[in-house]
């Protein structure tokens, strides 16, 4: 099996500290500067989708599939996610997300309350109905609301389709000093990007400073294409020089009946001085990132899963991850 690496065209994104939720409307100071002022119509949209996050619940005439999500450390001690969800309409539609911590006590009346996180947005969902958004939040759990509602034209007796999604949101925690990594991202496609603002970036949050990640949906990939995945690891001690000494193994296994068997390995994958930009400094935060991509003409038609185990080798410490793809004809 031949393997090739996507350490090289990913140096660009090593050199950045983390993910800011800034970017994303959490620096409520830079967005009253860029913020622009909202029609009627979509001022009366955001209402109804307050209104409706406010009961909790309400007549759902809009079918809203969560299908998604991925946690990534930001560099303000939050942690970034991305997510993707369906919703069954080709229409421009308003998207109001809101978090709030689990055992918060209920906001007295007529107050004001700051949500964890809450962001209204208008946008059109591509032509199967997905889109992808994100939110930025402290570590801990979460119901995660989610309004969609058909955008109002102002036309009279108009009748737009609206719904509501609750979830459980478990935040995982990246501050603390031990060997972690990120979700695993398994990616259609991953390519340079020029970086976004403000707006660019709450319309793609899988890019992320020079790299922009297609996510798969469905993990399944073609034996005529590729496989990919990229992910962070935090927690890694430096050497002398203040650069990490890391090691990545690779490892799949087929499904057989009932049954994972070994299938095939990579060489284990360096992260050291030796592959990393003389100006690369974990002690300005910069960041270490795993990845890979292959090519899929070896692998027979089948399910596989793929142990990615991570070893520090300073610390002597090592944490595995393990996710699951589907390789079609």
């Amino acid at each position: 099996m031949q393997f090739r690496r996507l350490v090289a065209s990913l140096t660009a994104l090593l050199l950045v500290a983390g993910v800011s939720s800034s970017a994303l409307a959490q620096d409520k100071g830079q967005e009253k500067k860029k913020e622009r002022k909202l029609s009627k119509q979509e001022q009366q949209d955001a209402q109804t989708l307050l209104k409706l996050a406010d009961a909790g619940t309400g007549p759902s005439t809009l079918s809203l599939v969560w299908e998604q999500n991925h946690f990534v450390k930001a560099a303000d001690g939050k942690t970034f996610i991305p997510f993707t969800v369906k919703v069954d309409t080709k229409s421009e539609v308003s998207v109001y997300v809101r978090a709030v911590a689990k055992g918060a006590a209920p906001a007295a009346k007529d107050k004001k309350v700051e949500y964890p996180w809450d962001d209204i947005q208008f946008l059109t969902p591509g032509p199967d109905g997905r889109f992808s958004r994100a939110l930025s939040v402290a570590p801990g759990e979460y119901d995660l609301y989610i309004g969609v509602k058909e955008k109002s034209t102002g036309k009279k007796d108009e009748a737009n389709k609206t719904t509501l999604l609750k979830r459980d949101l478990s935040v995982p925690d990246y501050t603390q000093p031990v060997l972690k990594t990120s979700s695993v991202i398994l990616a259609d496609n991953v390519e340079a990007a020029q970086p976004l603002d403000m707006d660019g970036q709450r319309a793609n949050p899988y890019t992320f400073a020079g790299m922009k990640v297609t996510p798969s949906i469905d993990a399944k990939f073609k034996k005529s294409g590729e496989f990919n995945l990229v992910f962070w690891i935090y927690g890694v001690s430096p050497t002398s020089m203040q650069k990490p000494d890391v090691q990545v193994e690779y490892s799949f296994s087929k499904k057989t009946g009932e049954e994972w068997k070994y299938f095939n390995k990579t060489a284990p994958q360096m992260l050291n001085e030796k592959t990393f930009p003389p100006e690369f400094s974990l002690a300005v935060g910069h960041l270490v990132t795993g990845s890979l991509s292959i090519p899929l003409a070896s692998f027979e038609a089948a399910d596989y899963k793929l142990e990615i185990k991570v070893t520090d080798k300073v610390s002597g410490k090592s944490v595995t991850e393990n996710v699951q793809f589907n390789v079609g004809a």
